[in-house]
């Protein structure tokens, strides 16, 4: 650094350093932390793409900077210099998950490099984190004022993938007012940029979600929603399922499978191209368009087909494009006509993905379709996912108890992965499993919370066809009784037993074809995990 910030010293900071502070803040404006918030992830200005509003995470693009106990005047100038309708605020960061290489700023104005937080002296005033960071580690939003929390928390409520709400709001004035003593913006930084745009790692976190929410399908589904999670556990297995294993090495990041195996290297391939039809997307300049996946697609499957030599392959996927186009415009072939004459999970996931445009639509398809696989399910989840990412992931799919915290911190680990970043971000969340997956049983039987948890299930669906009541009787003679309100059955005493039994095979049969109502599924996994 050629110029070193001019910092308050304290006698007392200096010569007794306590341990690090776990809590840290990140000063923006409202527009980029609602962005943040939908995005799941704490990034650098690229992963903004076009609504990057300038603030101090310009600085050192690539490095979320934060600050200690207040807010240096500049920061908040800063990330309020775009417009008068921009409000400071800021994110309160818990960093004990964190270990690892990072840049922190001591109380006598050094910049260093240091492992945290091992050897963090305690008098660090500012940090430079490698981005990015889970949203699951901001621990509140916090406001200079009620006026500027109401306005804030009223703009959130016009998106519909802002959850504000499921974080503090705080107040505190002390943290916006001068006198943190440090200059901003920091002269003579000289750090690599190593910003990056999360599209790729935001599309396979919506792929992970949504083999979730497909989980209850089938056990195909509920194989690959836990392989996708467990990156580790991906890579020991070699999937038996072709495309499941291509999945899973887009996912990775891990190459591309063997030449003979046509449809997964496709299915890799059309995957990344759906990915860079976004980012390219976020890139263009002048108005801004919608990405054409479809487009992407078709010109992806063209490539493939004029690479191929064999001729079965080149007019399979003649027809598979001619049809696709079809789904464009007016084709002559109904959704069943089309599964009919494409039998392979990589065509028919793909005309699901030219049928319908939103992840929730594929979810109703699934259980309305009859005609659709597992198989099938798993390639169209992954197109569907690479298109939204987490971003365009339905919100109410993210609300299921413990998914967004899963999905998210994993999204930023396989960020620091690909980047060989060395930063640890601690042990991930437990992966969220689907409720088909809560409910299998070993070989001894249901536990008794899965026993109540099924029996709360088809309760709540109204599946009472599943359900068979067991009432024991000691002996004696009894009179049945018939009136207006049913059928009465009179002894003398006590009952000795009423017990309800649950039948596996028809509830699982009537789960894959329902709509879980969000309260019925959050209190059925609150009885099975507890």
């Amino acid at each position: 650094m050629s110029e070193q910030p001019d910092l308050e010293l304290t006698a007392q900071a200096i010569s007794h350093p306590s341990e690090p502070r776990l809590v840290w803040h990140l000063a923006t404006n409202q527009l980029n932390l609602m962005f943040m918030l939908a995005a799941g992830i704490l990034t650098g200005p690229k992963g903004f793409g076009r609504k990057y509003y300038l603030d101090p995470l310009s600085v050192a693009p690539g490095w979320i900077p934060l600050f200690a106990e207040r807010i240096p005047a500049g920061a908040l100038e800063q990330a309020t210099s775009e417009g008068s309708h921009l409000q400071g605020v800021a994110a309160e960061i818990d960093l004990r998950a964190l270990r690892g290489p990072i840049m922190a700023l001591d109380v006598q104005g050094h910049l260093r490099e240091l492992q945290w937080p091992d050897e963090a002296r305690g008098d660090e005033q500012m940090l430079f984190i490698p981005a990015p960071l889970p949203i699951g580690w901001l621990q509140a939003v916090v406001f200079p004022s009620k006026e500027v929390r109401a306005v804030v928390r009223e703009q959130a409520m016009d998106y519909a993938n802002v959850p504000i709400d499921t974080f503090r709001l705080l107040v505190k004035a002390s943290l916006f007012k001068s006198g943190s003593g440090l200059s901003w913006p920091i002269k003579g930084l000289a750090f690599a940029d190593r910003d990056q745009a999360p599209h790729q790692v935001s599309a396979v976190g919506a792929v992970q979600a949504l083999l979730v929410g497909l989980g209850n399908r089938g056990c195909v589904l509920v194989e690959a929603a836990r392989l996708l999670a467990d990156s580790a556990a991906a890579a020991a297995v070699q999937a038996d399922d072709p495309l499941l294993h291509a999945v899973l090495q887009w996912a990775n990041g891990s190459g591309t499978p063997d030449e003979g195996e046509v449809q997964a290297r496709m299915l890799i391939r059309t995957l990344g191209a759906i990915v860079d039809a976004r980012a390219d997307a976020d890139m263009t300049t002048g108005t801004w368009c919608p990405p054409d996946t479809h487009q992407a697609v078709l010109n992806t499957l063209d490539e493939e087909r004029r690479r191929l030599t064999e001729p079965k392959w080149q007019e399979a996927l003649t027809r598979l494009i001619d049809d696709l186009k079809g789904l464009l415009g007016l084709g002559d072939a109904t959704t069943s006509d089309l599964l009919k004459r494409h039998s392979r999970p990589f065509s028919r996931g793909l005309i699901l993905f030219f049928l319908r445009e939103h992840c929730d639509d594929l979810l109703v398809m699934a259980r309305d379709q009859p005609l659709v696989s597992d198989q099938d399910l798993v390639v169209a989840a992954a197109l569907f996912g690479a298109r939204s990412g987490w971003m365009g992931f339905p919100y109410a799919l993210k609300c299921t108890p413990g998914l967004s915290a899963a999905t998210t911190h994993r999204m930023a680990v396989m960020a620091h992965r690909d980047q060989g970043s060395a930063l640890d971000l601690g042990p991930a969340p437990p992966r969220v499993r689907p409720l088909l997956e809560l409910l299998q049983a070993d070989g001894a039987g249901w536990t008794r919370r899965q026993r109540e948890g099924a029996l709360r299930l088809a309760r709540g669906l109204g599946c009472q066809g599943v359900l068979k009541t067991r009432i024991s009787l000691g002996k004696g003679d009894y009179l049945l009784q018939v009136d207006g309100r049913g059928a009465h059955l009179l002894i003398d005493g006590d009952v000795k037993a009423v017990s309800t039994e649950v039948d596996p095979g028809l509830l699982f049969e009537s789960l894959a074809r329902a709509a879980i109502p969000a309260k019925l599924e959050a209190d059925v996994r609150l009885v099975c995990e507890r």
